[in-house]
């Protein structure tokens, strides 16, 4: 076969579904082939010389012009990747590969070029990068989870092991081991509170996390916050205060009680940690149709930067070196999402050294109580009253301290320890007046046993007493037959509470 022409090789290159250019020895190109002028929309006249610099992307210009021009210096091959302008505007990734060209004597008369559409592959090794480091930025949070969790538990594990040993010495006094009690039980409560923010956190991240709208009075609400955090144990010192802008009339409004608390609380506690002895005012103000909550401390302050980061995960900001604060730094993260699923808005103004105000607004959606909120009244039981109670719960120490609740009552408690027993023992004793029921329970469970039971026995009280703690978990007990719900752990309080509602 014989050597093609220059109009055949033309021919060619000019077919060729590949961007193909030239450049002289001064690197100015002087040829580019019909596909590259489909490509770019330009003309011939308008790319020669510097003109196709002119459809490179901006963010790529210098680092594509150091790797062109450094390479023609040295006249050696080079690759490259960049963004171009296609005719219809987009900027389409490439890879640009230029080799040196050499005459009939090997002397160098410039460079030939030839590019390909690298676009959608150059996409998915972006969306494979963000996946990477997606997968490190998670591995990141689970050890600092871990390394958290492990510091949050041990804590307060180590008071109550450490204070339950101090108290079973001799020589210990009855005003030392009152004291240790207190500690055992706020170390317990702090356990408490870190399984619950977990639960959420876990509840969040499948989505699982729901709404159960009610009406309930606003101003009812805030007055039983303020009392219950000024006799909390973090409470060392600082006044609470708080601000309702509305009539108790007016405050009766639809939201998810548990939630608006749950967001409270959280606050709440934030501020106490950093408002040592200082003051704290939370409330809400009415802004047209838009209920504005806030809490407001005099403490230790956030800096601008950091009033987004206070609310990702296990971030604690830094601050006076001489407050120690305590917590798994998920809080506030719980707070930003359960603002976010009531569609509420949160933000925070503050200044380091100057406190702090936590805002967050919801929809105000006026609602009616059916009659006033009861005085409660039942968190103690009567003397000489004679009942008997059938306790269905596999865990012993869980017998010992309910008994230890009833002992000074003249209760009469059964107990056994799965489902299929509490079913036999109500059908030889239908005197029982109420029963309590643990959920989970080896041969039958709480939920099989109480279907059975209901099959017989449509009117005997059965209450849910169980660690499964959720609300998703109430209603399914509630919708399984029990008459109430007793999460784990309870205090004396809420039983004698219950056993009152239906041992009346």
């Amino acid at each position: 076969m014989g050597i093609l022409t220059h109009d055949e090789l033309h021919a060619i290159v000019n077919q060729s579904q590949i961007l193909i250019w030239r450049a002289n020895t001064e690197g100015l190109c002087d040829y580019f082939n019909s596909e590259w002028l489909i490509f770019t929309g330009r003309t011939l006249e308008q790319e020669i010389g510097n003109g196709w610099t002119e459809g490179v992307h901006p963010d790529d210009f210098d680092r594509c012009m150091k790797i062109y021009l450094d390479h023609f210096h040295i006249q050696m091959p080079f690759e490259m990747e960049y963004r171009l302008k296609r005719h219809d505007g987009e900027y389409r990734w490439i890879f640009d590969k230029g080799v040196p060209y050499l005459n009939a004597t090997k002397k160098f008369i410039g460079y030939i070029g030839s590019c390909f559409d690298i676009h959608e592959r150059k996409l998915v090794e972006e969306e494979l990068i963000r996946a990477k480091e997606k997968a490190e930025e998670s591995d990141r949070l689970k050890s600092a989870f871990l390394a958290n969790m492990s510091h949050e538990i041990r804590t307060p594990m180590n008071a109550i092991i450490g204070f339950s040993s101090l108290s079973r010495e001799d020589n210990v006094s009855n005003r030392d081991k009152k004291i240790y009690l207190e500690y055992i039980e706020k170390s317990g409560n702090r356990l408490l509170n870190l399984i619950s923010d977990i639960v959420d956190i876990s509840k969040i991240d499948a989505d699982q996390l729901s709404l159960h709208y009610a009406i309930c009075n606003l101003n009812t609400l805030i007055d039983d916050l303020q009392k219950q955090f000024e006799i909390n144990g973090y409470n060392k010192g600082c006044k609470i205060s708080t601000k309702k802008s509305l009539s108790i009339a007016e405050s009766n409004i639809c939201i998810d009680e548990t939630r608006l608390v749950q967001i409270l609380s959280n606050l709440l506690e934030n501020s106490l940690k950093f408002a040592k002895n200082g003051n704290i005012e939370f409330g809400y103000t009415k802004e047209n149709e838009m209920i504005q909550f806030f809490v407001k401390d005099d403490g230790i302050g956030i800096a601008p930067q950091d009033h987004k980061s206070i609310f990702e995960r296990f971030t604690q900001v830094e601050g006076d070196s001489t407050i120690l604060a305590t917590g798994t730094g998920l809080g506030l993260a719980i707070v930003k999402s359960l603002t976010k699923l009531l569609k509420a808005d949160i933000w925070v103004e503050s200044e380091k050294g100057k406190g702090a105000t936590f805002y967050f607004t919801i929809p105000y959606q006026p609602g009616q109580l059916k009659g006033e909120r009861p005085i409660d009244n039942g968190s103690t039981l009567e003397k000489n009253k004679e009942i008997t109670i059938l306790l269905a719960e596999d865990e012993h120490f869980n017998f010992v301290y309910l008994n230890a609740l009833l002992k000074d009552y003249q209760y009469h408690l059964i107990h056994v320890e799965n489902g299929r027993e509490a079913i036999e023992i109500l059908e030889e004793k239908p005197d029982i007046d109420l029963v309590l029921m643990d959920i989970k329970m080896p041969l039958v469970n709480g939920y099989e046993a109480t279907a059975e039971i209901r099959k017989t026995n449509k009117t005997i009280p059965i209450i849910a007493l169980t660690a499964y703690a959720m609300e998703a978990d109430r209603q399914k007990a509630l919708a399984s037959g029990f008459n109430d719900y007793l999460k784990k752990p309870f205090l004396k309080d809420s039983l004698y509470k219950v056993i009152n509602k239906y041992t009346a």
